[in-house]
């Protein structure tokens, strides 16, 4: 059956060194609870479900080391939020999702320090201004904040057979809302895009800057697929 990590009585973190997540069945991690892992989080098999939706999974260590992902297709995978301390410069993997999608992403930081990211299977709401970059966004998006240190970070975000998209068409786009300024489009040379349709990969080329979760979602960094509405001919 599913595992629990449990704290202290009304503990508001749960500090361990390592955890190798290793049951179908998933490890729950205790509610009101973050998880503050000091040295190696490994995703073996099974998800690790955050305690809240205020909590996260936090893994302390900056090196890339202190997360294996030893399963690449979404069988192992942080449903809720994970925050990583990172090097400069270095490519780090969120393997994050609900519990019936796997939405993972990559951050890269301009200078050390820690960020964390939160999956979502729904449209994101409107927020700001510019509802015609709106009206096109798909049913998903990436919640993204820095949680310490003054860097900024560059996002790449999956697409997969339920996104909908078409990362080489003309009319595919990412949409990013930065601190509830309005929601803005990428296309075309500001990205760059691997893999395939269903299982793919985009980097928008700029890097972000953003609040800390705590102050909200409306202060934070989202990031969406999207596609323009063509004109219709008949």
């Amino acid at each position: 059956g599913p595992q629990h990590i449990i704290g202290e009585s009304g503990a508001s973190k749960i500090n361990i060194c390592g955890v190798d997540v290793y049951n179908n069945k998933g490890v729950y991690i205790d509610a009101g609870a973050d998880l503050v892992v000091s040295y190696k989080l490994v995703l073996t098999d099974g998800l690790l479900y955050v305690g809240g939706s205020n909590n996260c999974v936090s893994v302390s260590n900056a090196a890339e080391s202190s997360l294996v992902l030893k399963n690449t297709v979404g069988k192992s995978y942080v449903c809720g939020r994970l925050s990583r301390s990172m090097y400069y410069n270095t490519k780090s993997i969120y393997p994050i999702g609900t519990e019936d999608r796997y939405g993972y992403c990559y951050l890269v930081a301009t200078a050390q320090s820690t960020w964390s990211a939160v999956y979502h299977n729904e449209k994101p709401g409107l927020q700001g201004t510019n509802v015609d970059n709106y009206d096109g966004l798909k049913e998903e998006y990436w919640r993204i904040s820095r949680e310490s240190g003054s860097s900024n970070v560059k996002v790449t975000i999956r697409c997969d057979e339920k996104s909908d998209v078409d990362p080489w068409a003309s009319s595919f786009y990412v949409g990013t809302l930065q601190n509830n300024s309005g929601w803005k489009v990428y296309s075309g040379s500001s990205l760059t895009s691997t893999g395939t349709v269903l299982n793919g990969e985009i980097t928008v080329e700029k890097n972000f800057a953003t609040n800390s979760y705590s102050q909200g979602e409306s202060k934070n960094l989202l990031v969406a697929l999207g596609n323009r509405r063509l004109a219709t001919i008949w």
